[in-house]
């Protein structure tokens, strides 16, 4: 069980709060790093709200990772009791903050969001176009054909074929990613089940 140090803030601890990322307000009643065992470490529910502010309002963060631009926090979540209370009815040790699941990726909110593992996480994230080369998500130019491949989750590719258009090599990827997202789903609690099917219908 997640235990962390809530250690009360004192008037000057509060005088220093600020906007967290211009648009969090962190209105928690304890310190949110505090020494454990003689380390400093913050608070792991802390650390996930941060997180999602600084991918939707850090232009620093938009530099390494544009796809973040649009993301938004719903008001609800900008306050960190709010998002610590609904985290804290969730399964979320170990696991990472999603919102493409359940929404369509743009807003942090109850509704949208869920808790899955990092392995899930990444299979949904992966795929995307190759701007340099124009050719779809999964498909590589091989000689005169065209080669389908799938990253297996944990940085290495699977060759699914090689095709003579990149229509058919495009084709074949989306199959494969499919079932993939669907056999992976079987292994998962039901919630994470259902949202995985949905998200491929």
């Amino acid at each position: 069980m997640y235990k962390f140090r809530e250690i009360p803030l004192t008037n000057n601890s509060i005088s220093k709060i600020k906007p967290v990322y211009g648009f969090g307000v962190n209105d928690s009643k304890y310190k949110v790093t505090a020494k454990v065992d003689g380390k400093w470490v913050m608070c792991k529910i802390y650390r996930k709200w941060q997180g999602m502010l600084e991918r939707c309002y850090s232009s620093k963060y938009h530099v390494k990772k544009p796809t973040y631009k649009d993301c938004v926090v719903c008001d609800e979540w900008l306050l960190f009791s709010n998002f610590k209370t609904w985290m804290e009815k969730q399964e979320w040790h170990d696991m990472e903050l999603d919102k493409d699941l359940l929404g369509e990726g743009k807003l942090y909110s109850p509704e949208n969001c869920i808790f899955i593992p990092q392995k899930i996480n990444t299979l949904l994230q992966g795929g995307k176009s190759n701007k340099k080369s124009g050719l779809p998500a999964g498909v590589k130019a091989s000689g005169s054909n065209y080669q389908a491949r799938c990253s297996n989750g944990s940085g290495i590719n699977i060759h699914i074929g090689n095709f003579k258009t990149k229509e058919l090599a495009s084709a074949a990827y989306t199959t494969f990613k499919k079932l993939r997202i669907l056999n992976e789903a079987k292994k998962q609690p039901m919630q994470i089940r259902l949202a995985m099917e949905n998200y491929v219908r």
